[in-house]
């Protein structure tokens, strides 16, 4: 039907509530549909663990989140500030397996509007506190804690970087707690106290909070010293089988020390031979290692026990204690000359008697002994009273020196010398040295009393070259070569001191002459203020030395401009007087520059993949005054732009919403601005869009419409096109189409008398089929649905209903007693077969369902005063006007009725009434159904 004839329709009173009970459901189908429209936007992420929700809410109604399968509702926000409403879900709530890639959906719980739909990992936890270590596979492995450990389970495997080494490490949980196991093997000789990064193999750290630790101090905090019978047992970590290190072990209760290099024997344990044991306190070890890397640890102040001699001093009672012959290995003990590890040693429930050593204790002495066994812990004992110790005197005449025992501990436990010891060995030493003097003095004057003859000791030519280290060349820049005596050598021989030797290298080397009569000479550089005192002896007649000037240092960083972020692994091209180097930034961002001293700056060069390379020209002096200052580049992403144009079933579509989602976390951190809307030619543009993968997606604000994503790349100040079609898929369910079919049995139904015309109400019954034939082509209008919004299974419903309801319409009108006069009056007259001229427009419909209500009853108005002028115009022209007023008055029955109908189904009631009332005014243009108008009844 064209724009100028309108139409309408309304429905039969008997079936009031039928139809009140569809408009209900409709009315709750329109508001979720609208909720769709209007949908608010949420945004997922993780936080410090929790799972947080942010949406533009004004109010505080709650909201559903889905996590995987497991349905999480949360009834108020934790926040609303700045008109956005926060929610924070807490881990114990997500649910239990991988959460390495979760489906979180997020719901508005009054309406069922989704608000968001993102797959997050929701894995975490904590590096914690150091849990010691244990030994596997053969390797020492450190233990430590995962705090709040989310979602890793037993035997997942995490990376630990250390600079360039990475070693896989594993979940375990021991004892009720979660730990990981960092081996040991594959860091080297020594820990280092760079700090380690944790993150999974594939890179993406599911670790909130800390994600560094320092390995070499949880190392430290795991290391334990342990005494035992065949020595003390340094337990750590730290320690890689294998390799030596250098091992202090003190007491706290005498001044013996052990000091020698150890090599490890075993995975993360050095042993340290049973000489250490003499001493009876505390024990404190430290371990070096070259680089100076160092764990350190100790016991307690070992509890003795006392012990009384029997036997003349050839043997003692420990009190309370009780052990057996088979179990004691051997003792040691300290007395006032040293340290002595007695074997020949018998011992006896409490009682150790030492008459094989040869050996006898002092009465009245006081005594530290050590009693080591197999199988149990050592045990101190103490003998008599605190003070001088007692000595070990013979038990046998003949003494037997050595019987017994292995002599005095040379494993490296130091005992001091009494103090009366020192003064006499220090008077000692003050003669000899007077003595020596004397002598030197009586030979080196003659019988005048000066010293004797000139120096007869020949000079040293001494060969000075001066290297660039940064060039591996000679230094071509000024040096200045200062050589001169040291002055606790000053020349002997002759009678006038050797004066200071002053030269300027050229070319990087030069020679000087230095006086032989000199023990020892001094030799520095001064070179850009770098100095490097030398000694050189004249006892050789020819020497060489080497200096090399260090270059200068600076570091170099690199961040992200648009984050603060340092960059790791970025190319610096450093061009120098003609040379080029180049350097990469570590994990903090920086790298460590060393310029020659003799270059007059150099040119940097910043090249780093996704961001805008930049240069810098650095004058040496920027070097020089550096002061610790680095030299920072801050790197800007590059940028491009994206263009998309949305089209519904190929017509450009307005007011689509397109959604940008970076395909890496680069280039998601770096967009600014991910959503826009498209303009009136459906089209729309995201400006400064960092380059990288995007897929690109136009929102399907409805299930009837689908859109498939585009993938594009961006590349640098270049545009980026794509094209989105929307496609409608939505199409009449079975119980639609049976529900067609019928309302066209219906419409048959007004035609089955066989006593009366039936031509007029088979001319109605065409209407109905027309708007019937209206519902088959909905599946083919989705630009109409795209640009309305309103619902597909809505709009046919409603047309449905007002089928039906004009089918009624029709059947009351055509039923009345004036009409059925008329029609038995025409039952001879010839069968005539007369359609409505006109048809049903979808088009028309939705600029119906487009328009305000009250637009819509204008049209309705317009169309019913157009029928009833011609139905008072028509009055005296033919014998009945029934057919038509009768009809007329049921549609303005009809739409009455349609005040309270949604704005949908208020539009299909016009649409319906109006071709109703097109049709009802058309009947007096058609001869056929004119002639039985002027019918006479009789």
């Amino acid at each position: 039907m064209t724009r100028e004839r309108t139409q309408t329709a309304t429905g039969a009173g008997r079936r009031v509530a039928v139809g009140l009970s569809v408009v209900a459901a409709m009315l709750l189908v329109a508001s979720a549909c609208a909720g769709v429209v209007a949908a608010e936007e949420a945004t997922v992420s993780t936080e410090n663990g929790d799972l947080v929700v942010k949406t533009n809410a004004t109010n505080e109604s709650a909201i559903t989140v889905r996590l995987g399968q497991k349905t999480v509702e949360r009834q108020v926000p934790n926040d609303t500030t700045g008109g956005r409403a926060t929610y924070r879900i807490a881990p114990d709530r997500f649910p239990d397996g991988d959460l390495s890639n979760v489906s979180v959906t997020v719901k508005r719980t009054s309406s069922g509007t989704q608000l968001a739909r993102e797959s997050l990992d929701l894995r975490h936890a904590r590096l914690g506190q150091s849990r010691g270590f244990t030994v596997s596979n053969g390797t020492a492995e450190l233990r430590l804690e995962l705090d709040r450990s989310v979602g890793l389970s037993d035997g997942d495997e995490l990376t630990v970087v250390v600079g360039t080494t990475k070693t896989t490490a594993t979940v375990r949980n021991a004892s009720g707690t979660t730990v990981l196991d960092v081996p040991r093997a594959g860091y080297g000789p020594s820990l280092t106290s760079t700090d380690a990064t944790v993150r999974p193999p594939e890179g993406e750290t599911p670790l909130r909070g800390e994600r560094t630790v320092n390995l070499l101090a949880a190392a430290r905090d795991a290391t334990a010293v342990e005494r035992t019978g065949a020595g003390i047992h340094i337990d750590s970590p730290a320690i890689r089988n294998g390799t030596t290190y250098a091992v202090v072990v003190r007491s706290s209760a005498s001044e013996g020390v052990f000091r020698r290099p150890v090599e490890a024997s075993a995975p993360g344990r050095l042993t340290v031979e049973a000489a250490s044991l003499a001493a009876v306190g505390g024990l404190n070890a430290t371990v070096r290692t070259t680089d100076g890397a160092v764990v350190t640890a100790g016991t307690p102040t070992a509890q003795t026990v006392g012990a009384t001699l029997t036997a003349n001093g050839t043997a003692f009672t420990v009190d309370s204690e009780r052990f057996a012959a088979a179990d004691f290995s051997y003792l040691w003990i300290r007395t006032d000359d040293g340290v002595r590890r007695l074997t020949d040693v018998d011992a006896t429930d409490g009682t150790v008697n030492l008459s094989g050593t040869g050996y006898a204790l002092e009465e009245g002495g006081y005594y530290q002994l050590l009693l080591a066994f197999d199988g149990r812990p050592t045990l101190p004992v103490t003998i008599g009273e605190g003070g001088s110790y007692g000595s070990l005197t013979a038990a046998q005449a003949d003494g037997g020196g050595g019987a017994g025992g292995d002599g005095s501990a040379s494993g490296g436990l130091l005992p001091s010398f009494p103090s009366s010891d020192i003064v006499f060995v220090v008077f000692v030493v003050f003669v000899v040295a007077l003595g020596v003097l004397a002598v030197v003095w009586l030979l080196t004057r003659d019988t005048k009393g000066r010293p004797a003859g000139e120096p007869t000791a020949p000079p040293t030519e001494l060969t000075v070259n001066v290297r660039d280290k940064k060039r591996g060349e000679p230094y071509d820049g000024p040096v200045r070569l200062v050589a001169e005596p040291r002055r606790s050598s000053e020349t002997v021989q002759s009678h006038e001191p050797a004066r200071r030797k002053t030269e300027r290298v050229e070319g990087g080397e030069a020679t000087v002459s230095l006086d032989g009569g000199v023990d020892d000479w001094e030799v520095t550089v001064d070179a850009d203020k770098q100095r490097g005192p030398r000694h050189v002896s004249t006892a050789y007649q020819t020497e060489n030395l080497t200096f090399e000037i260090p270059p200068y240092e600076v570091d170099v960083v690199v961040r992200d401009e648009a984050t603060d972020e340092p960059l790791s692994d970025v190319a610096i091209d450093v061009g120098e007087d003609g040379r080029t180097d180049r350097l990469r930034t570590g994990p903090d961002g920086s790298a460590r520059l060393e310029l020659s001293r003799q270059a007059d700056g150099a040119r940097l060069a910043v090249d780093r993949d996704r961001y805008e390379s930049k240069e810098k020209d650095v004058p040496r002096e920027r070097f020089a005054e550096s002061h610790g200052e680095a030299v920072t580049f801050r790197l800007t992403p590059e940028r491009g732009r994206v263009s998309a144009s949305v089209s519904v079933d190929g017509v450009p579509r307005p007011n689509v919403a397109v959604e940008l989602d970076a395909r890496d976390e680069w280039a998601r951190d770096r967009l600014d601005v991910a959503r826009a809307t498209t303009d009136a030619n459906g089209r729309v543009s995201f400006d400064e869009v960092p380059v990288g993968r995007y897929r690109v997606t136009a929102s399907a604000d409805a299930p009837w419409f689908d859109c498939s994503p585009s993938d594009v790349t961006v590349s640098a100040a270049e545009t980026a096109d794509v094209t989105l079609d929307v496609a409608f898929v939505w199409s009449l369910d079975d119980g639609q189409r049976d529900r067609a079919n019928a309302i066209r049995d219906g419409v048959d139904d007004l035609t089955s008398s066989r006593t009366t015309d039936v031509a007029v109400p088979r001319y109605y019954g065409s209407v109905v089929d027309s708007l019937l034939d209206t519902v088959e082509r909905l599946p083919n209008c989705g630009r109409q649905f795209a640009r309305t919004g309103a619902s597909p299974d809505h709009v046919t419903d409603a047309v449905l209903d007002r089928a039906d309801d004009l089918v009624g319409v029709v059947d009351d009108a055509m039923t009345t007693k004036h009409n059925v006069d008329l029609f038995t009056a025409c039952a001879d007259m010839p069968d005539a077969r007369v359609e409505w001229a006109d048809s049903f427009e979808v088009d028309y419909l939705f600029e119906l369902v487009g328009q305000q209500r009250v637009e819509q009853r204008r049209e309705l108005r317009s169309r019913l005063q157009s029928v009833d002028e011609r139905i008072d115009g028509e009055r005296g022209a033919v014998s009945s006007i029934y057919p038509v007023s009768d009809t007329y008055d049921e549609v303005k029955r009809l739409v009455g009725r349609a005040k309270d109908d949604d704005d949908v189904t208020h539009a299909v009631t016009v649409f319906a009434a109006c071709g109703l009332l097109d049709a009802a005014e058309g009947l007096f243009d058609e001869p056929a159904l004119r002639e039985r108008l002027e019918r006479t009844m009789f």
